[in-house]
């Protein structure tokens, strides 16, 4: 589970990842219709998941993946 920080903040345990073609990429960063790739590897634009787990606590969406810069591994989807 997460922690708790002496200053009253806390932390999630938190893992996201991207399924596409049955290859997991890790996810550096997300934002509201865009993320990050920890690796810049070759990702096929199309249909993909994106599993996000907090403190245990899975979910899974359906999600359109496009490449925007393969240098930076950077995708948007939708």
């Amino acid at each position: 589970m997460g922690r708790l920080w002496e200053d009253g903040g806390y932390s999630a345990e938190i893992r996201i990842e991207l399924l596409c073609n049955g290859r997991r990429y890790d996810v550096a960063e997300i934002g509201v219709d865009t993320m990050m790739l920890r690796n810049a590897d070759e990702l096929p634009n199309g249909y993909a998941q994106l599993i996000v787990e907090i403190d245990g606590d899975r979910s899974v969406r359906d999600i359109f993946v496009t490449c925007e810069n393969r240098e930076l591994a950077e995708l948007s989807f939708a």
